[in-house]
């Protein structure tokens, strides 16, 4: 399926198998404007757990192309929530993938939302609204002060434990960022008139600036609905028709005047006339909020995304301080994320479609930008080229046994966004975020490894061509990993034929021919990747290692280790993986070849790596 195709919206049903057998489907338990949310079992532990998807609204008359972007959003507002450990805050589990639709899996929570417990039971008593405020207040100030923010306070989005349960009667806050944009009168995706009750002027505005004030209306209008059983007239209403806002005590005829003023001052309609802050509203009515409840420990299990085509998911919890602790809680905990792993015979058609799995976790760098990293596990391999392998060159050889050490590799090239995020520019020739950032020199790509590390702790680093190799081989001996050919469906090269120093073949021995992108093409995009999980190995851009060049393998490390030599003469460096430029035989999972250090080309790439013992 290709950018441009119509998305098939997809919907999961009951028995329905997630992250390789380990969620079982048992039901729905609600479809919202934006989400579906299902009822499942954890068969590891037995436990029901929640797991929201976006719905099938959400999933139609789009491209593939623009579902994804869309997918994206909803990944990062899962890692957003699944960042805010707090007594609160619902618990998020980890990021699930199954037929390319992304899921997040949550606590389940015995109890009822506020809508329903108003609807049920009629308006509450000041003391009870003020204690479930009290505890959101809490929530969000925390959210608040991490430069997040929840953006569709609502009763609905507050969920009530059950009496009899852990943590019995406390207020938990769900969906946390997840309907950013999602606001009628921006889209259509949700038409509940009740959902525009508690969004401010500002969130129902494409050019609308958000801040924690934002959050601080849609508190006050749950504190409306919470103490007179009426929803506020929404805001867009207010503006557009110009309607006064009935005030609380027209409600409830017992409200105090200031309950009645604080309530109607956090529901102003200009973001600047309300308190800035959920701590200066909640102090109207009488809470000190300067001091937040503690966050608790996060579980998140790093469970895609994601298996997600081409930008995804996590790193939850603290930063690890040094590189020391690199098998320390954040790293010990991972996510699984799903893949598809595609076989083809020599004439390149396809014989074997398997759906995969694999652990990682993620790097949050920012901005919503995330750095995927795939944990490879230890292994041996023959490195090198067979002698009867089709255009196979004396320096892939010769052929020798290498042991590599389990360690963590990049998802895909680094991304024009990554790079961004680390190195505050963009040297590439090809723009686009999403695509692999290029016309990177060696040292341009070490000094990335450098800032990376000073920004996470990590000893983040260039892979040895060893570990390269290993990990684009994933346990396959044949010249690619798809099998004894490649064909331009699978992956970005020269699929054509090209007349220059010799006849560069368009296909590689029987395989077909393809097309000529002429450029870099968005990382992950063919839908496919290897069984390690990785994508974009053969093509697209050429990958920096961290070895000097040697003219083959005679006296090469054989630990998995880089090759450095102390008195390279020409500072020359290793290159892996061919690119869009080069023809299929260059693409090879064995072939090498070196460029100088300093020398910057549009396809010239990397991704990263670092060590760890950690094995599964």
């Amino acid at each position: 399926m290709t950018d441009s195709q119509l998305w098939q919206p997809v919907v999961w049903q009951p028995q329905q198998l997630l992250a390789d057998g380990r969620y079982i489907i048992t039901g729905i338990l609600g479809d919202g404007g934006f989400g579906s949310t299902y009822k499942a079992t954890d068969k590891k532990t037995g436990k029901t757990v929640a797991v929201k998807t976006l719905n099938w609204r959400q999933q139609g008359y789009k491209t593939v192309a623009e579902f994804n972007e869309l997918q994206i959003d909803f990944v990062n507002e899962a890692l957003r929530l699944a960042r805010c450990n707090h007594p609160h805050i619902v618990p998020v589990y980890e990021i699930v993938e199954h037929l390319g639709l992304m899921g997040m899996v949550m606590e389940y929570i015995e109890g009822d939302d506020l809508g329903k417990l108003v609807k049920d039971s009629g308006p509450m008593s000041f003391d009870e609204a003020l204690q479930i405020i009290d505890q959101v207040g809490s929530a969000l100030t925390w959210v608040h002060q991490n430069q997040l923010m929840h953006r569709d306070i609502k009763p609905q989005n507050i969920l009530l434990r059950r009496p009899n349960s852990k943590d019995g009667g406390k207020a938990v806050l769900i969906d946390f960022g997840l309907a950013r944009s999602f606001l009628l009168g921006i889209t259509d995706s949700i038409t509940n008139l009740g959902t525009l009750s508690y969004a401010p002027i500002e969130q129902c505005s494409r050019q609308g600036k958000f801040g924690p004030y934002l959050d601080v209306y849609g508190l006050a209008a749950t504190m409306y609905y919470l103490r007179t059983g009426q929803e506020p007239i929404p805001a867009k209403f207010r503006k557009d028709m110009n309607l006064p806002l009935v005030e609380p005590k027209q409600h409830n005829s017992q409200m105090p005047d200031w309950e009645n003023d604080a309530i109607l001052q956090g529901l102003q309609l200009e973001p600047a006339n309300r308190p800035q802050t959920v701590a200066a509203w909640l102090a109207l009515l009488g809470i000190d909020n300067t001091a937040t409840t503690a966050p608790t420990a996060n579980n998140f299990s790093w469970e895609n995304t994601n298996y997600f085509p081409s930008q995804t998911l996590l790193v939850i919890g603290e930063k690890t301080p040094n590189a020391d602790n690199l098998n320390s809680e954040k790293v010990n905990s991972l996510a699984t994320f799903e893949f598809t792993v595609v076989r083809v015979n020599d004439r390149g058609r396809e014989i074997d479609r398997q759906r995969r799995s694999a652990h990682f976790f993620a790097e949050d760098l920012g901005n919503g930008v995330i750095l995927e990293m795939v944990s490879i596990p230890g292994g041996s391999f023959m490195m090198g080229s067979p002698d009867g392998e089709e255009g196979r060159y004396n320096r892939e050889s010769p052929q020798h046994r290498v042991t590599v050490p389990a360690f963590f590799m990049g998802k895909y090239p680094v991304t024009q966004a990554q790079w961004q995020a680390v190195m505050g520019n963009n040297p590439s020739s090809f723009k686009g975020e999403n695509l692999p950032v290029e016309n990177v020199s060696w040292y341009d790509a070490e000094e990335f490894c450098k800032k990376l590390a000073e920004k996470t702790g990590k000893s983040y680093r260039l892979p040895s061509e060893a570990e390269w190799e290993y990990a684009c081989r994933a346990g396959t001996t044949t010249p690619f990993h798809f099998g004894q050919t490649i064909t331009t469906d699978l992956a970005n090269y020269r699929g054509t034929d090209w007349e220059v120093s010799g006849a560069y073949k368009g296909s590689y021995g029987k395989g077909p021919k393809g097309k000529d992108r002429h450029k870099t093409t968005p990382v992950c995009s063919f839908k496919v990747a290897n069984a390690f999980g990785l994508c974009d190995m053969h093509g697209n851009v050429w990958e920096w290692c961290q070895d000097t060049w040697h003219e083959n393998y005679q006296g090469a490390p054989t630990d998995g280790s880089a090759w450095i030599a102390s008195n390279s003469k020409h500072n020359d460096r290793m290159l892996r993986g061919g690119s869009w430029f080069n023809s299929p035989v260059n693409c090879r999972g064995a072939f090498r070849g070196p460029d100088n250090a300093n020398l910057r080309w549009r396809y010239h790439s990397f991704r990263v790596a670092f060590s760890s013992a950690r094995t599964f």
